[in-house]
């Protein structure tokens, strides 16, 4: 299976782009309940775009990549991807809903242009006999991707909230 560079590279490339999104999604409905006081209902509707997003762009990049070559379609996914991570970065917990759920919407089209070409790169060389595998593969890529994306993230989140814990609680007497 891994001799096969487009394979190979697709698994690479799942794998890491699942750790990102798992991470970002696993994070994002604590920091709308706990700090942006929504409700858990509220939270759930205020990431529902993204959903609806990756729905748009699955169909729309399917359709798109007859007459597009797959790889310069999963490079615009990934530079709007990179767009809309950075502005996610910016919000505090007073951003607009409105913005929130176009972000969401436009994070969610991103994914669906990145995911559906990535699969398509990944069985265009790959012989026929080994796709049942390649496609056992690829999806633990994804699964061990989001865990260690998810583990990673909130290793990384816990760590830093102790430090800054440590370092108010130094200044205080």
């Amino acid at each position: 299976l891994f001799k096969d560079r487009n394979f190979a590279a697709a698994i690479i490339m799942v794998f890491c782009v699942s750790a990102i999104m798992q991470a970002t999604g696993a994070l994002l409905a604590p920091y709308l309940q706990k700090l942006a006081g929504f409700s858990p209902e509220d939270a759930g509707w205020a990431m529902a775009p993204r959903g609806v997003g990756i729905m748009i762009s699955m169909f729309a990049a399917s359709r798109l990549g007859m007459r597009v070559d797959q790889r310069k379609i999963m490079a615009v996914g990934l530079i709007i991807l990179g767009f809309v991570l950075y502005d996610m970065s910016t919000w505090t917990p007073a951003v607009d809903a409105r913005h929130m759920g176009l972000v969401m919407m436009v994070q969610g089209l991103s994914v669906g242009l990145v995911f559906n070409p990535m699969t398509v790169m990944a069985y265009t060389t790959l012989p026929a006999h080994f796709r049942g595998e390649g496609t056992a593969v690829q999806s633990l890529a994804r699964n061990i991707g989001a865990a260690i994306g998810i583990s990673v993230m909130t290793f990384t989140l816990t760590r830093a909230f102790q430090a800054n814990h440590a370092a108010i609680s130094a200044g205080i007497t």
